[in-house]
């Protein structure tokens, strides 16, 4: 591999880091703004067995909550 070679290999691994980067980035956004909509947007209207269910503020729209995964196992 010669010098021009490696050079655009590290310029294509430096892409592909900041394009990881960014969409780390979408993905924290997303899951900030999904928390704070669940916190400020939607009622919590309880729980069964196996989900938990709230309802939207304004379109009184239901969504549920599996309750399933690490939020909901005590031992972790």
């Amino acid at each position: 591999m010669n010098t021009l070679e490696k050079d655009q290999h590290v310029e294509d691994l430096n892409k592909g880091l900041l394009l990881k980067r960014e969409q780390a980035d979408e993905v924290k956004d997303a899951f900030d703004k999904a928390r704070d909509a669940l916190m400020y947007d939607y009622m919590y209207m309880g729980q069964g067995v196996t989900y938990m269910h709230f309802k939207h503020k304004d379109t009184r729209e239901y969504i549920k909550i599996p309750k399933c995964g690490v939020a909901f196992h005590e031992t972790v």
